[in-house]
């Protein structure tokens, strides 16, 4: 077949057809898929090409940083529909060589199946250039052969890892998809995909797709290949998830396996056999033996567990716990300086539902010296009306307050005694429920407890209490009456004296507006406004806002900076009857320097904040910053203002190398 090259797209009126059809064609002809649970079989090796310590230390590849350098793995199971064309795969048998059939690089397991017709070729990144709303990113050419077939090649306008290259074969009467190449790099991971396509099928799920991927990084090398294959015919019961068992796969496998894969698996079983018989003959010393024990487990397990998530699922239970040495769990601001976070959490399921959920989060920073956990609780009890209840137990930041610092040095009869900080532990008690579709309750009782650190016998000289206790009931009304309009909520909380000790008396009222819009092609605005105010006060020491508040363990670039203060001090936070504040973050995956040569081709997103407050001390209080995101990276720069006064300015940074990994 001999193709010939149009003339350009934008003057040729028989391309511009071409191609409406196929940004159309999964509006006209795409069925729903909410009820369409495919059945698929993924097929991969990995190649070691090089390795070195430093893949011991890289989330997920540490089980082949040693011992075989070619690895061979399966997995069979379904597809379920998610949001925008994308498909969520639940694994029901899995068999390999890879150590404890662990899956390298999870993200890139779950993303083998391009999203053609979408806005993203995959979940949450690549910019599909068959989505209209991505046509400015890309160039266009159009080749035609026979009167049914045609060629279309993509190219970027810019170089960015957001984007990729390749052609595509049409039909060009209805604008679908026969066969798709195309070639990128994203989250240090160069990939070439070959995409076909049923034309004759209502569902926008590829027939087959293999991606060729090479991974690089100081001195480590891995090539690896992954097969998937998609509407296969055989289906298993939904009791069965992420059994290990090569018997199934034999039977559930849909084509034979080439000869290099076959002979991953001969060479890596006769060595597992030949282990065990070493381990259990006499061909090997009782004190070898052991040292060959004690290897195991150091490396296997209290190595594994180090840099690796650790876990275990049993029956209706699953547990997990984050890294311990993992960069990504380290973060840093000129404020608060270099900070370490730990995540566990533990599930407990009911009839394939949640039902019980932990999920501690854990902190330093090293600069305040403060540990700071919080620690909640959820059951939920009602799953068609969102009912659940829970209970959240934390600390905040050490923390002072202007009025009594002054009423402490009145007393005391000294300028130069500095008023001891106060370490604030909380009990949240929860109950949440929907009462009708776009209306929510949440009922519950708040308990604050603040103790000084320090100077206590001049806290009782004084005659100033060394702690400061403050008991709440509580009511959270939600509105949501537009189905994709702004979030409402309204909080009132009243104290209550003498219960647990409490001896802080006040009435609080705030008023909180949320809402977040995704535009097309990656774009996401953020809007958030609220307001908050006491009615009373029995004294001004350290009363709390609900909404406004210090975040003490942001977890990257998806966290609180866009609806959070960054400069404001935590003293600022309980001394002010009332606040009145304004957020607003645009983010973009190609905004502004993306467009830079050389170093443009690295970010991935970026993003423009503006906050504004006004509290009794700082009532024209703003920050401005601007962010981006790269594979190594997140991090953000944020200035603030006083009365249009420069103020203050911070940076803060995030480790994003192989978040998705």
């Amino acid at each position: 077949m001999t193709f010939m090259p149009s003339i350009s797209f934008a003057n040729d009126y028989r391309d511009s057809i071409v191609m409406n059809r196929v940004w159309t064609y999964h509006q006209n002809l795409m069925q729903d898929v909410s009820d369409f649970t495919p059945n698929s079989y993924l097929v991969f090796t990995m190649d070691v090409k090089r390795r070195n310590a430093l893949m011991w230390l890289i989330p997920t590849l540490y089980s082949i940083a040693k011992g075989d350098r070619q690895y061979v793995g399966e997995i069979y199971g379904k597809l379920l529909a998610g949001n925008q064309g994308h498909f969520d795969p639940i694994f029901q048998v899995k068999s390999g060589t890879i150590p404890h059939l662990r899956r390298p690089i999870p993200d890139l397991f779950n993303n083998l199946s391009p999203n053609i017709y979408g806005e993203l070729l995959y979940g949450g990144r690549l910019l599909s250039p068959f989505h209209r709303s991505n046509r400015h990113y890309y160039k266009y050419r159009i080749y035609y052969g026979t009167d049914s077939i045609a060629v279309i090649s993509f190219t970027p306008r810019i170089d960015n890892t957001q984007l990729v290259a390749g052609e595509a074969e049409v039909y060009m009467r209805t604008g679908s998809i026969k066969l798709l190449r195309f070639k990128g790099e994203y989250d240090m991971l160069k990939f070439r995909v070959i995409t076909t396509m049923n034309p004759d099928s209502p569902y926008e799920l590829p027939v087959t797709s293999n991606t060729e991927a090479k991974f690089k990084f100081m001195g480590n090398a891995i090539n690896a290949d992954f097969t998937t294959v998609n509407y296969c015919p055989q289906t298993l019961p939904d009791s069965i998830r992420d059994r290990a068992s090569i018997r199934l796969m034999e039977k559930v496998r849909p084509f034979p396996l080439n000869p290099f894969q076959d002979s991953i698996y001969k060479n890596h079983y006769a060595e597992q056999l030949l282990l065990q018989e070493m381990l259990t003959g006499d061909t090997m010393s009782n004190t070898r033996k052991q040292a060959e024990k004690v290897r195991h487990f150091v490396w296997d397990v209290l190595g594994d567990h180090m840099v690796n998530s650790t876990g275990f699922r049993s029956g209706n239970t699953t547990m997990r716990v984050s890294p311990l040495l993992n960069p990504l769990y380290m973060s840093y601001s000129t404020r608060k300086g270099l900070s370490y976070k730990l995540r566990g959490s533990l599930y407990y399921n009911r009839n394939n539902k949640p039902f019980l959920a932990l999920e501690p989060r854990l902190g330093y920073t090293f600069k305040l010296r403060q540990f700071y956990y919080t620690l909640p609780l959820t059951i939920t009890y009602d799953y068609d009306h969102d009912g659940m209840t829970g209970i959240i137990w934390g600390n905040g930041n050490r923390t002072s307050n202007g009025a009594l610092a002054e009423s402490f040095r009145n007393r005391i009869g000294g300028d130069s005694i500095a008023l001891p900080e106060f370490r604030d532990e909380y009990v949240t008690i929860y109950n949440h429920i929907g009462i009708l579709n776009w209306v929510s309750l949440t009922t519950g009782l708040n308990y604050h407890l603040r103790k000084a650190l320090g100077e206590r016998e001049l806290m009782h000289q004084a005659g100033l209490p060394v702690a400061y206790r403050s008991f709440a009931p509580f009511l959270t009304i939600h509105l949501t009456p537009w189905k994709k309009g702004p979030v409402l909520t309204t909080n009132y909380e009243r104290s209550i004296m003498k219960v647990l000790g409490a001896n802080l008396q006040y009435e609080r009222w705030e008023f909180d507006a949320s809402y977040k819009r995704s535009i097309k092609s990656m774009r996401i605005l953020n809007l958030r406004a609220g307001a908050g105010f006491y009615t009373h006060r029995s004294t001004d020491y350290f009363v709390d806002f609900t909404n406004f508040h210090d975040n003490n363990l942001p977890t990257g670039w998806d966290d609180d900076w866009s609806g959070q203060f960054q400069l404001v001090d935590s003293r600022w936070y309980n001394e002010s009857n009332y606040y009145i504040r304004g957020h607003v973050s645009y983010d973009s995956p190609l905004l502004a320097l993306s467009w830079l040569p050389w170093v443009g081709r690295f970010i991935e997103t970026e993003c423009l904040y503006f906050s504004a407050l006004s509290i009794e001390r700082a009532r024209g209080y703003f920050e401005l910053g601007y962010g981006l995101k790269n594979r190594y990276f997140s991090t953000a720069i944020f200035a603030s203002f006083l009365n249009t006064n420069y103020n203050a300015i911070e940076a803060k940074f995030t480790f994003e190398l192989f978040r998705r990994w």
